[in-house]
C-alpha cells in the first residue's frame, strides 16, 4: 500500500503486482491448511497406536485366546458379504478381505 501512495507508480503494475502476492498467500495458506490436516490424521493415529500399545503391555504373556478388549483396540469395523467373504477394515485405515 505504501508503493500505491506513491504517484509516480503505475497503477497497472501495482495491480499485477499485488495480485502476484495475493495468489502466493493463497497457496501459502492452502499449504499451511493441509500440513495441520496432516498433523491432526498423524496425531490420531499415534493416539490409536498407543492405545493399542498400553492395551499389549497389559497382558503378561502372548495373547492367545480371543481378548475382546485387544480386538476393540484394534479392529474399527468389519463387513460381512456373504458366509464365504468378509472384510476386516482396522483402525489405521488398513484392510483385510478373507475368502473362502
Amino acid at each position: 500500500m505504501d508503493e500505491n501512495a506513491r504517484p509516480t507508480i503505475d497503477q497497472t503494475v501495482y495491480q499485477r503486482r499485488y495480485l502476484e502476492l495475493a495468489v502466493r498467500y493463497e497457496d501459502a495458506r492452502s499449504r499451511l491448511e493441509q500440513a495441520e490436516e496432516q498433523r491432526k490424521e498423524r496425531r490420531a493415529q499415534q493416539e490409536q497406536i498407543d492405545s493399542f500399545l498400553n492395551t499389549l503391555k497389559q497382558n503378561d504373556s502372548i495373547q492367545v485366546d480371543f481378548n475382546e478388549e485387544l480386538w476393540y483396540s484394534v479392529i474399527d469395523k468389519f463387513t460381512v458379504y456373504s458366509s464365504e467373504v468378509v472384510r476386516f477394515t482396522f483402525k489405521d485405515g488398513s484392510e483385510i478381505k478373507i475368502t473362502e
